[in-house]
This record gives structure tokens, sequence and C-alpha cells, in this order.
């Protein structure tokens, strides 16, 4: 049986494509082909020079097995702004590494001549930038983001709860001047939280999965079964969106 790799996609509609394909090789998982970065480069006052490197990217080429499908798939995979590959090889688990593809274009061959054997070899290089190449089964967070909507009125129940979505209606600024950024879940795992202290005693939760919308993120919020309404009689919370990068 074959190695296999699980190539992923985010497309321009927000949704997740997942597609397994057979791997004849991978160059790069190991310590095959790193690219240093940034290439910094000081002139000393003798003349002589040198280069600071902050961090590097590994390169991967995967040489996939003879195709007469998936070409379409693949293509979209290459022009979609966020994606990875998820490849286990001889490592202990899968690891799953955002990626970039660098080329403007790429081929395929046709083995023999044949249109339905056709051989791909990509070469794509990793997104974040690393400082240290052991890498643990759970990677330490390399950059972690939060937005804050301030007051935001709630009109949910435990058993009815709200619906929210970034960049609309009450989720349309962060600290109410500025707006929210686009989210990906597949670049980033995201978890909301609520802080209603400074309003009321009641008390709001996260209820459900967090969905992709477009460029946006869905989520549900529900207040608990206890609890009373601030002054003027409405329940407020401040909604707190956790982005830590995938690495």
């Amino acid at each position: 049986m074959a190695d296999q790799a699980i190539f992923k996609f985010l497309d321009s509609i927000g949704v997740v494509h997942t597609q397994a394909f057979d791997i004849l090789s991978v160059h790069g998982n190991t310590p095959d082909n790193i690219r240093f970065v940034p290439p910094l480069l000081y002139s000393i006052i003798d003349g002589s020079s040198e280069t600071e490197f902050r961090g590097f990217q590994r390169v991967f080429v995967y040489e996939l097995k003879a195709l007469n499908s998936l070409e379409d798939y693949l293509r979209a995979f290459l022009q979609a702004s966020a994606k990875s590959i998820t490849y286990k090889g001889i490592n202990t688990v899968a690891e799953e590494c955002q990626v970039v593809f660098e080329s403007a274009e790429y081929e395929n061959e046709w083995i023999d001549g044949f249109e339905h054997t056709k051989r791909y070899v990509i070469e794509l290089v990793e997104s974040t930038i690393r400082t240290i190449w052991n890498i643990p089964t759970f990677l330490p967070i390399a950059d972690e983001d939060m937005y804050i909507i301030k007051k935001v009125k709630i009109e949910a129940s435990q058993t009815s709860p709200e619906t929210f979505t970034t960049n609309v209606g009450k989720l349309l600024y962060n600290y109410g001047t500025t707006s929210l950024p686009s989210f990906s879940l597949l670049s980033h795992i995201i978890s909301i939280s609520c802080n209603s202290t400074p309003y009321q005693d009641a008390k709001f939760n996260q209820v459900g999965d967090i969905a992709q919308s477009g460029s946006n993120i869905s989520f549900q919020i529900a207040m608990s079964d206890t609890g009373n309404a601030s002054s003027d009689g409405i329940f407020y919370t401040d909604i707190k969106i956790q982005l830590q990068e995938i690495v």
C-alpha cells in the first residue's frame, strides 16, 4: 500500500475540502531542505559581511502516484490561499503543515506519453517560520491573537441560543472602532468566551461548533438558566474571539 498524504484547502466561499493522495516520495519532511528567513546581510566596517537569520522554513517536494483523475482538485488546492498537507511518513504521528505554493505555474508529465498516467511533482513551502527543528507532537503556540466585541446585547436563553457571525450585525467592530479581520478555521484554532461580569450577574457560554461562513465564522451563544438582567432590563456580555495559529 502506498504512503498517503492529505491535501486540504479552504475555498473562496469558506468550504474546507479534503482529499487523500498516494505518495511515492516526500523530500523535506525531515531535515532535507530548509530555507533561512529573512536573509539579513550586515556590512562590517572592515569590508566583510555577516548574515543573520531569524528562522527557517521547510521546503517540501511531493511526488504523487500517477493520476488519471483529481487534476481539478490539485489545481484548486494550489490556487487556494489557505491550504495544508497532513503526512505521517516515518514519524510517530501525522503532522498537518500549513503550506504555500510560490510558483506562478506548474506542469505535469505524461508517463510514456499516456494521458491517463499523469505524474505530478509539487514543491511547497511551509508558511510557518520556525526557530527550532525538533517538532513535538503538540506544537507550542507561535502566535496568538484576541479580539473583543464590547457590551453585546444578548437575546437568547439556554434552550434558544443566538447566532452570531463576525463582521455582521452585532459583531461589526473590534472594541467598537475597527472591523474584525477575516477568520479561517483551516489556519487557526478559534475559541469563543464571554464576560458579562461588568453588566449583570447572568452568565453566557458558547454552544455547538464554530462554523466557517465565507471569510467569517459563525457561532451560537446561550444564557444560563439563572441570573438577572442589567439595570436597563437588557442582558449584555463582552465576546472574546481567541485565535491560536496552527503551526
